[in-house]
């Protein structure tokens, strides 16, 4: 091939693989003056991908028969040796795309005499039709000879990443030293928009976390160094749906409203091709990954802040985050942030079926696809309450200890597979409100204030899930409102608070969830209260760990092995938070289908949110030549589209 050389790779591992160890892929295609004498496959440098079988049994896919509607045709090979080859297809496709930033890239599928193209994307992939290229190689080689015509952004490079200089490597290794990768990752430059109009240039070395999944949003977080300003930034590098506004115009909306604890917004926004550019966030030294120090304060201390940010966010813009989970609240010293809003959306923008959310912390009606329920508030609010349960049960002494893997595995992953291929819960978490299941009516934490505040919670969303289970006669008595409760407890607590309120339609059956107002007092009086006991070291105590439940374990036990569940589309998987927990999302218009020009194929270890790359937190435009169908994956529909912020 022209300007490339093919490299035999089959028989050598690349070391530096963090997700998915032990990956040979066959022959690959490097650029032509590329060293390979140290190190023979090297997933960042690989340019077109091949896979060898020996036999056409091997065949990943298979074709309609004449005649044959292919819209009515189940495009995938269903035999062991079929599913394997897709499996390892999916899985090299995988490790390619976290190692590089593209836009698509090829394979060159090769079983027995035939030969299939595949082009990848965050979508997922097109296929074509197999044919045999011993009787007819014309196709390979004209194939082989576009690919050597075209340049780095037909061949799915990012023309906004680039390759750093070796002066510029020097200066990152210095000012990124705290960050260093697990592995071995190149310098790269990043171009992002700057808020007066101007590219801007940061060096990043290696993510903090790398995509387990093809298809989704696949976000990584970068911790990155601007040579001009010296300044150290956090990048974020994502897919997002078409359906949703651009982060970046999210977080200057909160920014001019005057929205505490959310992200510092620097910079980002759509760039050409349909990338979006990653906005920058507050300074690396000041974010921190997980709840960092608990010995103190709770979670609830912890999230006070993040609450504070997200009823702001209601009240002042009609916001709702609509993601609220243990990965999206970052301590720092300042306390919590509320971060990724990406999937946020104006509340009279939210259409039914919109399910959004990590799996861990969706609240129960969503999960379990309640009627034609509309993404709430309420809904947020109880995943906050989910929030502090889970980690009050699994870092705070309390009288169950040994119930608590068997309960942490109930109620945060419990789910079901339909017969429609979409995942459904809820059930156990919302038998824990109504019913006190799985905890006892007796449960108690050790510190007062905490167990209260659960309590209560427990509750408020026990009130809310009756009211929308009962859909309450519209003539039954008006209950007390939660601004006449807000002010009861103001009276009688005595407590000096102000708490902003978003009218709402009077006469209506008020219950405690039914706004920020109740609860926002009951943080208030956990924060007040004087009878927290003293923290007996400073690092908080893992009670999984303690057992001996790791949570590789638990995972195993309560959640399915597929590594995506389409996260912002359809159902969405993240890295673990304190759990392992999975992400899940409704509302991508990119499919994550694996396609042919003329066939459909949904790849249940690709099924994930259908995607368009984009990076920020802001967000990006279609990519171009993406698919626009819509198509469910475990809890809704599921689409995406590239950003960077």
């Amino acid at each position: 091939i022209p300007r490339f050389k093919m490299v035999n790779t089959s028989y050598y591992i690349d070391k530096d693989i963090i997700n998915r160890p032990g990956l040979k892929p066959d022959p690959g295609v490097y650029r032509e003056g590329l060293d390979v004498s140290q190190k023979i496959t090297q997933f960042e440098e690989l340019e077109l991908h091949s896979e060898l079988k020996a036999h056409g049994s091997d065949d990943a896919f298979v074709d309609p028969p004449e005649g044959k509607a292919c819209r009515d045709w189940r495009f995938e090979s269903f035999t062991d040796a079929g599913m394997r080859s897709r499996s390892q297809l999916i899985h090299y496709a995988t490790e390619w795309f976290s190692r590089q930033h593209r836009r698509h890239a090829f394979t060159i599928f090769l079983f027995g005499t035939y030969v299939r193209f595949i082009r990848w994307d965050r979508a997922g992939a097109i296929v074509s039709k197999r044919f045999n290229f011993k009787s007819d190689c014309s196709y390979l080689v004209e194939f082989l000879w576009r690919f050597s015509h075209l340049d780095d952004v037909g061949r799915g490079r990012d023309p906004f990443v680039r390759r750093a200089t070796p002066e510029e490597a020097r200066i990152a290794h210095m000012e990124l030293e705290e960050w260093k990768p697990k592995a071995e990752r190149p310098v790269i430059v990043f171009t992002v928009p700057g808020e007066d109009g101007k590219d801007r240039e940061f060096l990043a070395w290696g993510s903090m976390s790398e995509p387990r999944s093809l298809t989704g949003r696949c976000t990584r977080t970068y911790p990155v160094y601007e040579i001009v300003t010296k300044q150290k930034y956090l990048l974020k590098d994502a897919w997002r749906a078409h359906s949703l506004s651009s982060e970046a115009d999210i977080l200057r909306e909160l920014r001019e409203a005057k929205v505490e604890h959310v992200p510092i917004y620097i910079c980002g926004g759509d760039v050409d091709g349909g990338v979006t550019r990653t906005d920058l966030y507050v300074t690396a030294e000041e974010a921190d990954e997980g709840w960092g120090d608990v010995s103190a304060a709770p979670p609830s201390f912890k999230m006070d802040g993040t609450w504070k940010c997200h009823w702001q966010a209601y009240v002042r813009c009609g916001i709702i985050h609509r993601d609220v989970s243990a990965n999206n609240i970052l301590i720092t010293s300042a306390g919590g942030i509320l971060n990724d809003w990406d999937m946020a959306k104006k509340e009279k923008d939210i259409q039914r079926h919109e399910h959004t959310g990590t799996w861990e912390f969706m609240s129960s009606l969503l999960l379990a696809g309640h009627h034609d329920h509309v993404h709430t508030i309420q809904d947020d609010i109880e995943s906050f309450v989910l929030i502090v349960i889970y980690h009050a049960l699994r870092y705070f002494p309390h009288n169950k200890i040994r119930e608590t893997a068997y309960i942490l595995g109930k109620v945060f992953y419990d789910q079901h597979l339909l017969p429609t291929g979409e995942y459904t819960g809820g059930t156990a978490r919302k038998y824990l409100f109504l019913h006190k299941e799985y905890i006892g009516r007796d449960f108690q934490l050790s510190s007062p204030p905490l167990d209260r505040w659960v309590w209560f919670s427990i509750r408020a969303v026990k009130q809310w899930i009756e009211t929308e289970l009962a859909k309450s006669d519209p003539d039954e008595k008006r209950c007390i409102t939660g601004e006449e409760r807000v002010a009861v407890l103001r009276g009688t607590l005595r407590l000096p608070l102000h708490i902003e309120t978003k009218p709402g339609p009077t006469p209506m059956h008020q219950r405690d969830l039914d706004n920020h107002d109740i609860m926002a007092v009951f943080f208030a009086m956990a924060l007040a209260a004087v009878d927290w006991p003293a923290p007996a070291d400073d690092k908080p105590h893992d009670i999984l760990l303690e057992l001996h439940a790791t949570e590789k374990s638990l995972r195993r036990s309560f959640v399915p092995e597929s590594e995506d569940i389409g996260r912002s589309g359809s159902s969405k998987r993240s890295k673990p938070s304190a759990s392992g927990s999975r992400r899940q999302g409704s509302e991508t218009q990119r499919s994550s289908q694996i396609r042919t020009h003329e066939h459909e194929l949904e790849d249940a270890s690709m099924s994930g949110s259908s995607s368009k790359r984009s990076r920020q937190s802001a967000s990006g435009s279609p990519l171009q030549g993406a698919e626009t169908r819509r198509r469910s994956s475990r809890i809704g529909t599921s689409g995406k589209q590239r950003s960077r912020e």
